[in-house]
């Protein structure tokens, strides 16, 4: 996530300077005045003193009592002082709050006018390129070196998974993830389906999108996987893909962004390979947290968000 820049931090260290020069105005002198066993002496114990102790619990309790006479004093100077900072910090860092609040409901608005819908051409294309990116169905490549060979090698490219089917089961678990957010979504953030930035040349398609209220909060760019095959085998590209998503996310809109990888997998992940997806997705990038899901544990998907209404 990239960090905001703290423009109130001055501002808060002269709030903190100024109520703790109060604080200090009370204390420091109680502190003082309550400290004065020095000058409770026993006149037969000073008397049995030699010269050099008389002398010595004489100038301390000079000092105890110029100090008990000053802190009063001292501490009025303190309490001004603090007040005075509070006086000039308080305003000014109500100034620059609202400037914030202001500039964090323009980028606001700015995304919002900038998401749009993905029309149904857009998703086709989606999901086809998900199902085709899957192991298992041809590729763009596949079927274009098909019209050079020779005909069993065509018969052969025909006889993988049915596309069309692929695709919709994508689109079912996709729909299903999705629910599954939207229950989680806590109420700092609002969820907006299958949306896109950009013009038509540098679209950026999104499955989902978390936009958060609060600048303190990065927006999550949601991207959910389905795939039939091991997660060695594709999990790799998929994290490219949603870095690259949220690099260009920050670059269009200027905000603070992380994505969520949902990977969706048709039977359960045994421990080994999840905890070598974990360790490669913290490996390659710090913007990307990644979920790893059996199809039947969908409704199990717990956010990354944690407990933030």
């Amino acid at each position: 996530m990239l960090p905001r820049p703290e423009s109130q931090s001055f501002t808060r260290f002269l709030v903190s300077t100024g109520a703790f020069l109060c604080l200090a105005a009370f204390l420091g002198p109680a502190l003082v005045l309550r400290e004065t066993d020095v000058l409770r002496v026993d006149t037969r114990e000073l008397s049995a003193l030699t010269s050099t102790g008389r002398a010595e619990v004489e100038r301390r309790q000079h000092v105890a009592r110029t100090a008990g006479e000053i802190a009063p004093y001292a501490g009025a100077v303190l309490l001004v002082g603090g007040i005075a900072l509070l006086i000039v910090a308080v305003p000014r860092l109500r100034r620059q709050e609202r400037a914030d609040e202001a500039r964090s409901e323009a980028e606001l608005l700015h995304l919002q006018a900038a998401i749009e819908p993905q029309s149904e051409e857009e998703r086709e294309e989606a999901l086809e390129a998900d199902a085709r990116g899957d192991a298992g169905a041809p590729t763009d490549a596949d079927l274009a070196d098909a019209a050079e060979r020779d005909e069993p090698t065509r018969a052969a490219l025909r006889r993988q998974p049915n596309l069309r089917a692929r695709m919709d089961r994508a689109r079912e678990v996709e729909e299903r993830v999705l629910r599954r957010i939207d229950e989680l979504t806590p109420a700092r953030y609002e969820l907006a389906r299958n949306v896109k930035l950009g013009g038509a040349r540098r679209r950026l398609l999104l499955d989902g999108l978390l936009v958060s209220s609060s600048e303190e909060l990065p927006d999550l760019l949601v991207e959910i996987k389905f795939t039939t095959v091991s997660v060695r085998n594709s999990l790799t590209n998929r994290l490219d893909e949603a870095i690259a998503k949220v690099v260009r996310y920050r670059r269009q809109v200027g905000r603070a962004a992380q994505a969520w990888l949902i990977v969706v997998t048709e039977e359960a992940v045994p421990r080994e390979d999840l905890a070598w997806a974990r360790g490669l997705a913290r490996d390659l990038s710090g913007d990307v947290v990644l979920s790893v899901v059996a199809e039947d544990d969908i409704e199990q998907l717990r956010s990354p968000l944690g407990d933030l209404s």
